[in-house]
């Protein structure tokens, strides 16, 4: 195999090795080239260094002592100091890893800030006294977060600080109220599978230390002592926060009120669960949540209401600037919006990222530009650094870069081509037609880009993509953007005048066809593709392949490229476990080429839900044979299985009679169930007390016949907000 090269009219034909050795040699050149066209652009990647730095301190197996960040970044603080004063080029090689050792800083200060007592089992009934610091509706009942907790039976250094409770009524209980209620409480879940969704975490950065529920209605106590103004102050806006969630679904009504009150409160629980779930299917979700999206449409809003009436007074217009008096009532807008929304964490980012682009307006800067996109990531990475493992973050930053980067590549020819540059263009076709045929085509090319960028972390999340989700984005933008929005933020306004009645119809229309969109575009076949469980090899080869390509101007932009396709396929060429076994012998499912089916006798509701998600849907099977995916047979009955696969087989017994049989045969054992002979033979592989230490296990088998595994436990490590942790904080212990 060889190519051909042209080289003075004739034709050079030279091995492949050779053409790769000429290449290399001339790759110095090639680099320098690049990087004098793209220096300018170096400090795009301060951001994602210090993102580097809050994954590495997130993902490492056990807590690292205090003193290690302070004495890297301060080491490397003194060296980039010195490379600066000095002037030397290596300023470009130390900078980074500066960045890098403020992210893994900022992770740590983060954790300890946050550091409170949590449950390590669960607690029967028993008192709790505590104030009443958040309500909301869920599925019929109320969930109630209560703060400066005191539990009789627990000492106070081991009393969780916040708890939350699920209560049927709540009788005289609002807000600010303090209460007395009998309750059960456990710890805040765990995963259910390596590299899933980690509750306990969340709870550790959201100081949650137990969740329960009430076994009778709240009783209202006197207060004991007067709050703070702080308190005073937060329990009025979740107040009306409340209040305003009424109006809403009492106004619009419907599932359509509790999607405006979702939208504008940041309440979702009552959404029905039917629409939620085709608003997943059809690649609406983020419509659901208060996102970058719903800020930038009430900025947007606000931006251009005032805009419009400062001019019509000449007299301001001529004389201040509207455009940055505008851009102070934007900012004035957001905040109020955040603190209605409740300031969760993806309404805090866009409310920065907002901030960061009206800041560039009063200082006449670029508005959308890179570089404000940095900045409002670090100070998000900053304040919240446990949002950057979280699909909000990553998917919000992921489509607003690529939007950003396209517009950068498309907005010169676009401009162009408005004014007619580009060709002839016939009589009838004019500015206005072509003004009209950009904004068409930049909606479908901001719904494609935006879509291709998130696809990677929905699939890792999710572990689906949505195939039709530019269809569903291009039909229900739109009617969010001109209907939804602009009638929220007029009702909001109208509301203390008691006129808000005037506009919920025109909102309900809105959400109603945005409802039909996401209930017509779920119901297609394909909608909603199971891609297989990633890892986050794949996730961050995609992730540094898509920066690549969004940072760089160059042509050496596209090397990401490659990067994004092998991340992209390494989850395709990997096998699945042939075998999932839960904490117990009552969880058990093995692998088959359509999904899981499970062979324990009675798997819980809640690992299952969660594997079938991962792995595709299960069915409860017995006494029959099941094709394993990859090749071998599982034969499975009522008392255990037996996996096959080249001449190779492991017993996974599920009951005292199948251990008794397995132990007669010098074989491999998955021994889930406790029981176990002295003169068993066969060797035991699993015991029942690694399984409960392990939490879940996934067996891989190749085609030897080899076992691994992979084990919750392995992958959540000995960390602050892992099962026992060691550091930190004393797991509240219950004292009889």
């Amino acid at each position: 195999m060889g190519f051909s090269l042209l080289h003075e009219g004739l034709v050079i034909k030279l091995p492949f090795w050779r053409v790769i050795f000429l290449k290399a040699l001339i790759l110095p050149q090639i680099l320098a080239k690049n990087w004098g066209a793209d220096q300018a652009r170096f400090a795009l990647w301060l951001a994602p260094c210090w993102g580097t730095g809050v994954a590495g301190y997130f993902f490492l197996p056990t807590e690292p002592p205090a003193w290690v960040g302070g004495a890297l970044a301060g080491g490397l603080a003194l060296i980039c100091g010195w490379a600066w004063y000095e002037k030397t080029r290596w300023l470009w090689l130390w900078l980074p890893l500066l960045m890098v050792a403020g992210g893994l800083v900022s992770g740590q200060v983060r954790t300890a800030l946050v550091a409170a007592p949590v449950l390590s089992k669960s607690l029967p009934s028993l008192e709790i006294y505590g104030v009443v610091a958040g309500l909301e509706q869920y599925r019929g009942q109320w969930r109630m977060t209560l703060e400066s907790v005191r539990i009789p039976r627990l000492a106070p250094e081991r009393t969780p600080i916040r708890i939350r409770l699920t209560v049927r009524t709540l009788a005289d209980a609002r807000v600010g109220s303090p209460v007395r209620i009998l309750a059960r409480l456990s710890p805040p879940a765990q995963p259910t599978v390596p590299g899933g969704f980690d509750f306990a975490r969340q709870a550790w950065f959201a100081r949650l230390g137990a969740v329960g529920f009430a076994l009778g209605a709240p009783v209202v106590l006197p207060d004991a002592e007067p709050p703070g103004w702080a308190e005073q102050a937060a329990w009025r806006i979740e107040r009306w926060r409340l209040a305003i969630d009424q109006r809403l679904r009492d106004g619009v009504g419907g599932a359509e009120g509790a999607m405006a009150s979702a939208l504008t409160t940041g309440l979702r629980n009552s959404i029905p669960l039917d629409l939620v779930q085709a608003y997943q299917m059809s690649g609406l979700s983020h419509l659901i949540s208060i996102s970058g999206l719903h800020m930038s449409l009430v900025a947007g809003v606000i931006f251009l209401v005032l805009r419009a009436a400062i001019a019509l007074v000449p007299w301001v217009a001529l004389r201040w600037d509207s455009k940055k008096i505008a851009a102070i009532g934007s900012v004035m807008g957001m905040a109020f919006y955040l603190l209605l929304s409740g300031g969760e964490i993806p309404a805090l980012r866009s409310f920065l990222m907002g901030g960061c682009v009206m800041l560039a307006i009063l200082i006449d800067r670029s508005a959308l530009s890179l570089r404000v996109l940095s900045v409002a990531a670090v100070l998000v990475l900053i304040l919240q650094p446990d949002s950057l493992i979280g699909p909000s973050f990553q998917m919000s930053f992921a489509a607003v870069l690529g939007l950003i980067a396209a517009y950068e590549l498309f907005s010169p020819w676009a401009g162009e081509w408005r004014r007619g540059k580009q060709a002839q263009s016939p009589r009838w076709w004019s500015l206005w037609g072509r003004t009209v045929c950009l904004y068409v085509g930049g909606m479908v090319l901001s719904s494609v880009v935006a879509t291709i960028m998130t696809a990677p972390y929905a699939a890792y999340h999710f572990h689906r993509f949505n195939a039709y989700g530019v269809v569903a984005n291009l039909l229900a933008i739109p009617l969010a953007s001109f209907l939804v929005m602009p009638g929220l933020v007029a009702g909001l306004l109208l509301m203390p005048l008691g006129l808000d009645g005037l506009v919920w119809p025109v909102v309900k229309v809105g959400l109603a066809a945005i409802a039909l969109v996401a209930e017509t575009v779920s119901s297609w076949p394909g909608a909603a593709l199971e891609v297989p469980r990633m890892s986050m090899l794949d996730l961050g080869l995609i992730s540094f392949g898509g920066l690549w390509l969004c940072l760089w101007q160059g042509r050496w932009r596209w090397w990401g490229m490659p990067l994004v396709v092998i991340g992209g396929l390494m989850p395709w060429t990997r096998s699945p476990p042939v075998l999932v076994l839960g904490p117990d012998m009552m969880t058990v499912a093995v692998h088959d080429d359509q999904g899981l089916r499970f062979v324990g006798p009675s798997p819980d509701r809640f690992y299952r839900r969660t594997w079938e998600a991962v792995w595709g849907e299960g069915e409860q099977r017995s006494r029959e044979q099941i094709p394993l995916s990859g090749g071998g047979i599982a034969r499975c009955d009522g008392f255990g299985c037996r996996l096959e696969r080249n001449g190779r087989a492991v017993a996974v017994p599920l009951s005292a009679r199948a251990v008794v049989e397995d132990c007669l045969h010098r074989q491999k054992m998955l021994n889930p169930t406790g029981y176990y002979r002295p003169e068993c033979t066969a060797q035991v592989l699993l015991s029942r007390a690694r399984l409960r230490e392990n939490r879940v296990t996934l067996v891989f088998m190749a085609d030897n016949g080899f076992l691994s595994f992979e084990t919750l436990r392995d992958w959540q490590g000995q960390r602050p907000w892992s099962p026992n942790p060691r550091a930190f904080s004393r797991a509240a212990e219950y004292d009889d």
